[in-house]
């Protein structure tokens, strides 16, 4: 039990996996693409998923958790030593994300939009009150 605790978000215990599923649902039920892999930080569960929103490509992370005090965490040890949704962290992720077929129309997709200031990215997390998922905006309009 100790385990659970200690790693409640990691991919392999029973936490982490109703968090991805959630994250799944969540994207495939607007309509967006999940990108295979995990992009947190250690022993985390951080999902991606690409979609369009109001002529934008938007890249969503989560499904985030929220503290407490309710505020949500961007890893800062992400793919390397990179802050989450950073420009570094995105140079990375593309950089990744092209060195594979079955992922490189993702780090297309993902460049063009960065290039032409139609990137949005979203944070994702469920309302533990409400259990209603929210996100909210980290950048948009190739603020990244």
């Amino acid at each position: 039990m100790t385990e659970q605790r200690t790693y409640a978000l990691h991919e392999h215990c029973d936490a982490g996996r109703d968090r991805a599923k959630l994250f799944t649902f969540f994207a495939q039920s607007i309509g967006y693409s999940i990108i295979p892999g995990r992009y947190g930080g250690e022993l985390n569960n951080d999902m991606l998923a690409l979609g369009e929103k109001y002529g934008h490509t938007v890249l969503v992370l989560g499904l985030k958790a929220v503290e407490p005090g309710g505020a949500i965490r961007i890893d800062t040890m992400s793919l390397g030593p990179y802050k989450q949704m950073s420009p570094a962290w995105l140079d990375v992720l593309v950089f990744s994300l092209g060195l594979s077929e079955e992922t490189i129309h993702f780090a297309d997709a993902i460049s063009f939009a960065r290039d032409s200031g139609t990137l949005a990215l979203e944070l994702v997390f469920v309302e533990p009150a409400t259990s209603i998922f929210s996100t909210v905006k980290v950048a948009y309009n190739g603020d990244a």
